[in-house]
């Protein structure tokens, strides 16, 4: 059923919604929709001629194909890019540090906006840079003249693509995409978000509501002499696809013209003409239209040329990583469907306990007040992140169900964090009850270590004293179990002294909702942190009951700051799990 999906998908570019406005806007171009019959639809649209059977099978094929393959990969590699220049950035340079801690790009709307126009241009030109190398690199046009070979245009043309161009195109979309976020981010100090509906790219969205599908078509959909100097319309498309020599390698553009327009390979039609698309006969890859032979072919033609052969050996081990990487995905979803212990059923757990996840994390987090510019929540944000991460570096690791509620002082005269509205808290001597009641559900059903990690200072105390306790009990025990508090995990002093290297001070640091929590939930969670006006206070503790200057806080900051505390318990825990017996 998953290519009948991309029908229903907003993501896909055979949406329903994206093919009736092609439809509508083409009927408009031949000056009325009654003009524009269903006879003459399936003539402009869609055909039963053996290329346009090859379409439909590639359709389907390619669907399945990058949906297993392909797409989990390409779906996080920008987001991993992205984070990944910031925080290298970030750490080396002190011009972006002092952008970030002082956002100059306005409001957050309108940096949401500039953000996804970026984007878009960086996605654009990473498509056009990839289809120039796949005219222009003979072993990545023998992959490429797949598309080309189309003998007739229809919508499903756009699938018939071998995976090798889909791979190099996602790629260097997923590069250039990334790291523009990542310089975006360092430069404005804002926490953007790229502009989405139904999780796609807007600016997609509008390309595609544009006729998208009348370029792989007969339908003559122009935009017109000024707009197709800056946009490439449907049938500059056509004329890329046409045998005509003066139209050879023309309008390699997606979306925008200006790249064409710079490289002078941009080709605007004067006037409606037949094109006649496909391939000259020297260079057919197979008549047949066999899909079969369409993904094998290119392999075989490119490894007979010698000066080719290495880009076809690195093409072949890029193949073999991606599905050697996404068969291990998938071994360990089946392993381990989630790390979240809730999330899971009873016999999915029992079945990981029987094979090997020895560990559970007990996550204990606070709802208590963080200033007028961090969520009350921030502590069990912060925590459903870092475990996550934690549990997967360690391997064979399941997390508890979060405490959200811990000690934060006394409720007959408030004293700490009960002094603010919204703070939650628990005794601690009902806190210790839980996190032992836990512990013993923990050893009853075959886990063999346990390991409390805590966001809040106050339940250190109480879990380092019940994890001695639990340890204390088992001594003399058949069944050997053992219990952590893992403080590392809540120490700050690697943190504090990275921020005083970039010349941060105990004073504008702060201790409480100062700039470590607000870069923390600026990179976990930046919809939970409330950034304008009046609501970021530089004092040293304010009437709020956050204290610092928190509005030197950046995500970047934030990112280095989770990866301390991430090595930091991962580190204790495999330190001490090596010295137990």
């Amino acid at each position: 059923m998953a290519p009948l999906r991309a029908f229903w998908m907003p993501e896909d570019r055979l949406y329903w919604l994206y093919l009736v406005s092609a439809l509508i806007i083409a009927g408009c171009g031949h000056g009325s929709l009654k003009r524009l019959r269903l006879v003459k639809l399936k003539l402009y649209f869609f055909s039963l001629r053996p290329s346009a059977l090859a379409d439909y099978r590639f359709f389907v094929i390619n669907r399945v194909i990058f949906g297993l393959l392909f797409s989990p990969i390409f779906l996080v590699l920008d987001g991993w890019i992205a984070s990944t220049f910031e925080s290298f950035f970030s750490e080396r340079f002190t011009l972006f540090e002092v952008c970030a801690a002082e956002p100059f790009m306005g409001s957050a709307g309108w940096s949401d906006f500039a953000l996804t126009l970026l984007t878009l241009i960086a996605m654009d030109f990473a498509f056009f840079l990839s289809h120039r190398l796949q005219h222009s690199v003979p072993a990545l046009w023998e992959f490429h003249k797949v598309h080309h070979s189309a003998e007739v245009l229809s919508p499903f043309t756009a699938y018939r693509v071998h995976p090798v161009d889909d791979i190099l195109s996602l790629t260097l979309a997923a590069v250039w995409v990334g790291g523009v976020e990542g310089c975006f981010h360092l430069i404005t100090g804002h926490s953007s978000q790229i502009l989405t509906w139904s999780g796609v790219h807007i600016g997609l969205i509008i390309f595609y509501l544009g006729a998208f599908n009348a370029r792989h078509s007969r339908a003559w959909v122009s935009y017109g002499l000024f707009w197709s100097q800056w946009l490439i319309s449907p049938v500059q498309h056509q004329i890329h696809h046409s045998l005509k020599s003066e139209h050879f390698d023309k309008n390699f553009g997606f979306i925008f013209a200006c790249w064409d327009r710079l490289c002078g390979t941009l080709y605007i039609p004067a006037k409606p003409k037949r094109i006649q698309v496909g391939l000259a006969q020297a260079m057919y890859v197979d008549r047949s239209h066999s899909v079969w032979s369409f993904y094998i072919r290119p392999f075989i033609t490119v490894w007979h040329r010698p000066r080719s052969r290495p880009i076809a050996l690195l093409i072949a081990l890029l193949m073999a990583e991606i599905i050697w990487v996404n068969a291990s995905a998938a071994y360990q979803a089946l392993s381990a469907r989630s790390v979240f212990i809730e999330d899971l059923s009873s016999p999915e757990v029992k079945q990981l306990i029987s094979g090997g996840f020895d560990t559970l994390l007990i996550p204990t987090g606070g709802v208590e007040q963080n200033g007028s510019h961090l969520a009350l929540g921030k502590h069990n944000i912060v925590l459903r992140y870092t475990t996550e991460r934690i549990a997967k570096e360690l391997g064979h690791t399941l997390i508890a169900p979060l405490i959200a509620v811990v000690p934060e002082g006394r409720f007959d005269h408030p004293t700490g964090h009960m002094r603010w509205a919204g703070t939650l808290g628990l005794s601690p001597e009902v806190f210790k009850g839980v996190l032992e009641d836990m512990v013993r559900s923990a050893k009853v059903h075959g886990f063999r270590y346990v390991c409390f990690i805590g966001e809040h200072g106050e339940s250190q105390a109480s879990q380092t004293l019940v994890a001695e306790k639990m340890n204390q009990e088992e001594l003399h025990a058949s069944h050997q179990f053992y219990a952590l508090n893992v403080d590392t995990y809540y120490r700050d002093e690697e943190q504090r002294a990275w921020l005083i290297e970039r010349g941060e001070t105990d004073k504008t640091m702060g201790h409480h909702a100062g700039i470590i929590d607000t870069s923390e939930m600026m990179a976990v969670d930046p919809r939970h942190v409330w950034m304008s006006g009046s609501l970021f206070l530089s004092s040293v503790w304010s009437p709020t009951g956050s204290d610092g200057v928190p509005s030197h806080a950046s995500p970047s900051y934030g990112q280095v700051f989770l990866n301390f505390k991430i090595k930091h318990a991962v580190t204790q825990i495999q330190n001490w799990k090596a010295q137990l017996p």
